[in-house]
């Protein structure tokens, strides 16, 4: 298996999400978020 999911790769999993969290919700209140349907499932997904 190539692919091993050892420490590292989760480290790397997390923070590549939390780079896409911020990227995307930086700008943004949080009525402007809830009423984001798209972005609260791409959200939820990474979590």
């Amino acid at each position: 298996m190539d692919n091993k999911k050892n420490n590292d790769y989760y480290i790397d999993k997390i923070l590549i999400d939390l780079e896409f969290l911020i990227k995307h919700t930086k700008d943004i209140t949080k009525d402007e978020f809830g009423k984001n349907e798209l972005l609260i499932d791409s959200i939820m997904f990474r979590w």
